[in-house]
């Protein structure tokens, strides 16, 4: 009996070992507890939704039964996109026509997305929702038995074989609700510096898999209006009109989606050279440091992207 204990316990051990990322955030319940009721308290002071939608918000124990549930007493790689449509339908509300910005590979700290969605005024990133603010930066998975939490280790975004992890799932889910809910002009910022290989525009990323294919389903988007941004010091991958924008364009345009794109639009251009004022551009266009004040003042929500450039906030 002994030896058979010892047998099992290995084999738990080997089998959470096997996967590369660490394990659910402690006390995973009490945190997304939390996370509700500041997100709760923070569209309550900012006034971010109708006081019915907010009403929808007030049984914290019960949305966070239902997050823990799409994973919970499920392997690691068992969650799939749908696991998460019983928290979606919970919380995901419609933030109204020309609100939207999507957002695709621009890894800066939040810090600089706070400061990008404010320059471009009242425009919701993807990660600018409920959902998004509970997740942001957690990493979470199941397990069969015990307290159906894994603790110990969890599948990295891409890990699984099966596309079964918990938190990309959650990601691609979320993304999807909030692309649904998109009216008017879209926003999209984006990414046109990288290392060699680096495109702007990638099919298989989540704007390219998930968001633009849930837009073109629907007739309420009236153009798509990519922002391309440049990072300082990396070299230059991406312009408006070539290269993987050209292509994106083209599949834009052949849904009948007007499209507009910028490249290094002043306002953000502005918050990049707040944060890098060495750099010789920059200071040659100190005059952008200007437009940061004069955009932008209002409430806004970001979608904010996990590890891989795509991912939701409310601020």
């Amino acid at each position: 009996m002994l030896k058979l204990g010892l047998v099992l316990f290995l084999c738990g051990a080997v089998a959470n070992a096997a996967y590369e990322g660490p394990g659910s955030k402690e006390n995973l319940h009490q945190t997304l507890m939390v996370r509700c009721q500041q997100f709760r308290a923070l569209v309550f002071e900012k006034r971010l939704m109708s006081e019915h939608d907010r009403d929808g918000l007030a049984h914290c124990e019960a949305i966070v039964v239902a997050f823990l549930g799409a994973f919970k007493d499920k392997g690691p790689c068992d969650v799939t996109p749908s696991s998460y449509d019983k928290v979606i339908k919970m919380t995901m509300k419609s933030l109204g026509s020309d609100k939207v910005t999507l957002w695709s590979g621009v890894n800066y700290p939040i810090q600089y997305l706070k400061e990008f969605a404010k320059a471009i005024g009242l425009y919701a990133l993807e990660t600018g929702t409920f959902l998004g603010y509970m997740g942001d930066g957690l990493v979470f998975c199941g397990q069969k038995g015990g307290e159906g939490i894994n603790y110990e280790n969890c599948p990295r975004w891409g890990e699984c074989e099966n596309g079964g992890d918990a938190v990309g799932n959650f990601w691609k889910s979320i993304s999807k609700a909030f692309a649904s809910t998109a009216e008017g002009k879209v926003k999209i910022l984006m990414m046109g510096s990288g290392k060699e290989g680096w495109h702007a525009y990638r099919p298989g990323s989540v704007l390219g898999s998930v968001e633009l294919p849930m837009i073109f389903t629907t007739s309420r988007v009236k153009s798509l209006e990519p922002l391309l941004v440049h990072e300082p010091g990396k070299p230059i991958t991406d312009n408006c009109g070539t290269g993987s924008m050209e292509e994106m364009e083209h599949l834009i345009k052949q849904h009948g989606i007007g499209y507009t794109c910028t490249n290094n639009p002043p306002a953000l251009q502005a918050v990049i050279c707040k944060h890098y004022p060495g750099v010789p551009s920059c200071q040659e266009s100190k005059e952008w440091n200007n437009s940061v004040e004069e955009e932008g003042r209002n409430g806004y929500a970001i979608h904010e992207s996990n590890s891989n450039g795509e991912g939701f906030r409310y601020y």
